[in-house]
């Protein structure tokens, strides 16, 4: 695999870029009813950085989606082999690089079997990383063992949210001073396989029935 960013970005939005300067609203309903017609919130925010999670081909009628790029979570750093290059969590890997190495050895028999059966898989299935760059603010990470500097990112799948701009329409340029960085051609290519598989795999209790 290549660089990790595109070296020379393109003035319209793709996929998987770092733009700023937008906002985001989440409805909030934490006692749904049908009955109920008032209780309920938006919670507003404006984080430094997100992320263009629509297809490129699909960004078009002034709405495109995004999610918010955040800081990473402090348990990507317990286990050894992710630590070393934290965008090792956006590719399938080992079994045993899957949990820390003492993890892997309290692990009962069974499990590892059948882990090593499965074959490479995801972990933090719901994310994808983003490499640290001179454009991405670097910040204090809170963690047990004491704070940490980091200057990775990272996507959470399930913070998608789709947002309506005038300025935004497939092949037109960004709108001005919004766009930052851009992902190479197979970095792209790895959120793309990561984020289909968390929204394509199927549910633990359907595989019987699917299976031939």
């Amino acid at each position: 695999m290549g660089s990790f960013y595109e070296d020379s970005p393109e003035s319209a939005l793709r996929f998987g870029d770092v733009v700023a300067g937008f906002q985001f609203a989440t409805p909030q309903a934490h006692n749904p009813s049908r009955e109920r017609q008032n209780d309920w919130a938006i919670a507003v925010s404006s984080p430094a950085y997100a992320v263009v999670v629509t297809p490129c081909c699909s960004i078009e009628q002034r709405a495109f989606a995004l999610a918010p790029l955040v800081q990473i979570r402090p348990s990507f750093l317990k286990n050894e082999y992710l630590a070393e290059d934290l965008t090792r969590i956006n590719q399938k890997v080992a079994p045993e690089q899957s949990v820390p190495r003492d993890g892997w050895e309290k692990l009962p028999f069974e499990r590892r079997q059948s882990l090593i059966a499965k074959g490479p898989s995801y972990v933090f299935i719901d994310c994808f990383v983003y490499e640290e760059h001179a454009l991405l603010c670097k910040y204090t990470l809170q963690r047990k063992g004491g704070p940490v500097e980091a200057g990775h990112y990272m996507v959470d799948f399930k913070s998608i949210c789709r947002v309506d701009c005038n300025l935004v329409d497939r092949e037109q340029p960004a709108p001005p001073g919004t766009k930052i960085l851009q992902l190479s051609v197979w970095t792209r290519q790895a959120m793309r396989e990561k984020l289909s598989y968390y929204y394509g795999r199927p549910a633990e209790e359907d595989l019987s029935y699917l299976s031939p």
